[in-house]
């Protein structure tokens, strides 16, 4: 066989191996570009997610420390507005039980509660505010108890004390207007339960 035959035929089996050698490479380029770019897809959703993750995070608790914080100033401003209301209120009473204690009615309620008081316990004496001290004779005629003087200004009604001097019934307004103060803020927080306004 001639040389150049010879190196015709190498040169084919040659090219014919380069092509499938390109090929072979070209495909492994290919499937090697499809994997990095898959990868990277992957990479750059799974980057989105956190980032959206954690941005969703801050959004969320942003919003829910604004929620709280407006939850609290709305408690803040109906626990003033109802303790304004309830001193409103409360100074309304007052000032009437102030104006009852100077009507004619005022005598007689102070007679009748002493004598339904004392019925009810063993007592002896009376302790009333000076200005009720005119009322002292009647007092003694009719209930029996030996009135008694106080400075103190419990708006007016009356203390029923033992003749020992260790019980006492204390029978004031003021105590009576303390004691409805006190039940007082149960009965709004009730109402703000059902849906009411002071």
């Amino acid at each position: 066989m001639k040389v150049e035959k010879k190196l015709e035929i190498f040169s084919r089996i040659t090219l014919r191996e380069v092509d499938e050698s390109r090929r072979a490479l070209s495909s492994e380029a290919d499937a090697a570009f499809k994997t990095a770019v898959d990868e990277a897809v992957r990479d750059a959703n799974r980057q989105a997610r956190e980032r959206v993750s954690g941005e969703r995070y801050i959004i969320d608790k942003d919003k829910n420390k604004r929620i709280v914080a407006a939850a609290a100033e709305a408690r803040r401003k109906f626990t003033a507005l109802r303790e304004k209301r309830t001193n409103e209120f409360f100074d309304g009473i007052t000032a009437r039980l102030c104006a009852f204690t100077e009507t004619p009615e005022y005598e007689e309620y102070l007679l009748r509660g002493m004598e339904t008081a004392k019925a009810a316990g063993q007592f002896e004496y009376v302790q009333i505010m000076t200005r009720d001290m005119r009322l002292a004779e009647s007092i003694k005629e009719r209930t029996g108890l030996a009135p008694e003087e106080t400075p103190d200004d419990f708006i007016g009604g009356f203390r029923l004390i033992s003749a020992d001097r260790k019980r006492l019934s204390d029978h004031t307004l003021l105590a009576r207007l303390h004691e409805e103060r006190q039940r007082f803020p149960m009965l709004a927080q009730s109402d703000m339960q059902n849906g009411e306004a002071l």
